[in-house]
């Protein structure tokens, strides 16, 4: 079943969901994921395998003085118990069929999650998002993806949600650029990052109470099923993880990105790894993002109006590019931070930006 992305999906959307919707300003709907409905044959086995666990024991109870009475004891009780699990399969199969159906509205901002109550979630509420794969014997792949709240409230998107694949594709392509800053901030503070079964750490990183420095690190292999470290000048894996038991994937991915991108080029970790994650580094009068620069009256450069910036003595000189150059001055009083803004603007100027 695909999720409806048509122009005239809104009317699919029930009048409840679309009340919720505009009362928290989400906007229009842009797609639907739907649990499929129970099948007629579904139904139907539920109550056949009820009706013979009936049979069995009616026929057993009200025959048992003229028939079973004679049998041993244990060849008697067999029966009641092929009838009981005739009837206790029937009526899980039937109440499979009864259960409440899953479905998720996805808006620009959010999304709404409909099963016996419709609950808002709005893209920055979730704070972790966790992926499991698993493969049948006929080598079929379910997705199923579990997120988190600042609550910690937990979601759960099965496997027999509707193209789930592609809804989780989609948390992760929402919630990986918003926690990754986040997540590097807080390294650069010298806070350990969770990923729950493993942790990063400004010194290595950690399975439980093993710690593996950055510089021992040979290779980090990590798929939808197993997360394996490996150890330099060491074949075997120094820690092999489920990578379902590991949140927010997508996040641990770039920051190992990062770490080999520092590594490589032996730089200190500073201002520049944030400016690099998009953060956007506040210095008082002056803001420096990946977009440009921010002044203090509200004027903004972006880079390709920048001919060159520097920060002096006394204050920080920007040339703006024109036919006629113009130049704007930035008093060192007005700023924080001067050293780091110092090393940041030579690390741009080194890697043009």
């Amino acid at each position: 079943m695909e999720p409806r992305q048509s122009e005239d999906v809104n009317l699919f959307v029930p009048l409840a969901v679309q009340k919720l919707a505009h009362a928290y300003h989400l906007g229009d709907v842009q797609a639907i994921y739907a649990q499929q409905r129970p099948t007629v044959f579904h139904r139907v086995s539920g109550l056949f395998c009820i009706v013979i666990g009936l049979c069995i024991l009616l026929v057993y109870f009200l025959t048992y003085t003229q028939f079973f009475i004679a049998w041993p004891l244990w060849q008697s009780l067999l029966v009641p118990l092929v009838g009981a699990g005739w009837l206790l399969f029937g009526i899980w199969v039937f109440a499979t069929t009864l259960r409440p159906l899953l479905s998720v509205f996805v808006y620009p901002d959010g999304m709404i999650y409909a099963l016996r109550k419709r609950t808002l979630i709005r893209w920055e509420q979730i704070t972790k998002l966790w992926k499991e794969v698993r493969i049948d014997d006929d080598s079929n792949v379910f997705h199923t993806y579990r997120l988190q709240l600042v609550d910690r409230s937990q979601y759960i998107l099965p496997p027999d949600l509707s193209e789930n694949e592609q809804l989780g594709q989609l948390l992760e392509q929402i919630t990986t650029p918003r926690l990754y800053p986040l997540a590097l901030m807080a390294f650069h503070a010298g806070r350990p990052v969770t990923f729950d079964a493993l942790t990063v750490e400004k010194q290595g990183i950690r399975v439980q109470k093993r710690l593996l420095p950055w510089k021992e690190v040979a290779h980090i292999s990590i798929d939808d099923l197993h997360t394996v470290v490996f150890k330099k000048h060491d074949a075997r894996p120094w820690a092999s993880l489920q990578t379902a038991t590991i949140s927010n994937i997508g996040v641990l991915k770039d920051m190992i990105d990062y770490m080999r991108y520092m590594l490589a080029r032996d730089m200190p970790a500073t201002a520049y790894a944030l400016y690099r994650a998009g953060v956007v580094l506040d210095f008082g009068a002056l803001r420096v993002s990946r977009q440009g620069v921010l002044l203090e009256n509200g004027v903004r450069l972006p880079w390709k109006d920048i001919a060159s910036i520097n920060a002096g003595e006394s204050e920080v000189i920007i040339r703006r590019r024109g036919q006629l150059p113009e130049w704007l001055a930035v008093s060192n009083a007005t700023l924080n931070d001067l050293p780091v803004l110092r090393d940041l603007l030579l690390t741009l100027a080194r890697y043009q930006r």
